[in-house]
């Protein structure tokens, strides 16, 4: 398994090209998507495999108990042979390698759900800040308003004195 390090790279979001991670996201998704449900097939093959392996090895202890260590033939003496049989333990370490793989797969995929959702709030509040109202603070509206009577005074004082009034 290849990308279960690879997607915390893909999980950030470039906030000024909100755009390209958009169109990138229903992608990214998906690549993820079919990942986890070729990690949990996987998981099911191994099982499936898992279970063949333990039937054959129930066999070979049942016909040949003495080749495993057995003297009495107790369900318990066979389950313990069955587990230590080295085919069972080599299928058995596949088989949680696959389930790993589909745990870290599936937690990929929600967290790309997860992604998709933030890119959803970020662009509604870029659409909002854009088309917000500017808000100033009534001390600089008066300021403002001050500041331009100061300036109409003062021309107004400059006009005169031209004009000779």
């Amino acid at each position: 398994m290849k990308k279960d390090k690879s997607y915390k790279d893909g999980l950030k979001i470039d906030r000024y090209q909100l755009d390209r991670e958009l169109e990138q996201q229903p992608q990214l998704y998906m690549n993820w998507a079919l990942a986890s449900a070729e990690a949990a097939d996987d998981k099911d093959w191994e099982k499936q495999r898992l279970d063949i392996v333990r039937a054959k090895a129930e066999q070979d202890v049942r016909k040949n108990p003495k080749k495993f260590g057995i003297e009495n033939t107790t369900e318990g003496a066979v389950k313990a042979a069955i587990t230590c049989h080295p085919k069972v333990r080599i299928q058995t370490k596949k088989y949680l390698i696959a389930v790993k793989n589909d745990r870290i797969l599936t937690k990929a995929e929600a967290a790309y759900k997860t992604r998709q959702k933030m890119l959803e709030k970020l662009a509604d509040r870029d659409i909002r800040l854009q088309f917000a109202e500017v808000k100033v603070p009534i001390a600089y509206k008066e300021k403002r308003v001050d500041d331009s009577k100061k300036l109409l005074r003062k021309e107004m004082k400059r006009k005169r004195k031209r004009s000779g009034k």
